[in-house]
């Protein structure tokens, strides 16, 4: 399983590469009203609006400083791309599934949680893409993408 790793608040964590379409430079993200608490807007990815989640309020962090120096992680997400900012998408690394660890009793209530890696001498949580948005969540994307027209 290769694994992306990326930074959140100085903290790594990872994503199977498989759920990754791409990762771009950030760039200016236009707010919609009444969007949810974690869309961060949306953003014009060739001609295709992509809904911007607010990563740090999902993992319960403090929220990072935007600047040019971070960048979007554009996601498949089911029929739609979503995409999450980070502070830097460190490297792809190659893990064997068997050993990452399963979410203990604790951590299963956390349910956009795959399991636990060893990777760079740190222990990375490596989260799952179609498990990071709520129901309500996944009605607000297709709503906001209904208020929207790339023209």
């Amino acid at each position: 399983m290769n694994i992306l790793i990326f930074t959140v608040n100085d903290k790594f964590f990872g994503l199977d590469i498989g759920q990754v379409r791409e990762v771009i430079r950030m760039r200016k993200i236009t707010q919609v009203p009444d969007a949810g608490e974690s869309i961060e807007g949306v953003i014009n990815l060739r001609r295709k609006v992509v809904t911007i989640i607010n990563l740090q309020k999902k993992l319960g962090l403090s929220d990072i400083n935007k600047s040019r120096s971070n960048r979007i992680i554009i996601l498949s997400a089911k029929n739609c791309a979503i995409g999450v900012i980070v502070e830097s998408v460190d490297e792809v690394v190659k893990i064997d599934p068997e050993s990452i660890s399963t979410p203990d009793e604790y951590l299963k209530k956390s349910k956009h949680l795959v399991g636990v890696a060893r990777a760079k001498n740190n222990l990375i949580p490596i989260l799952d893409v179609l498990h990071l948005l709520s129901d309500d969540e996944k009605v607000d994307i297709e709503k906001v993408h209904e208020k929207i027209e790339i023209q």
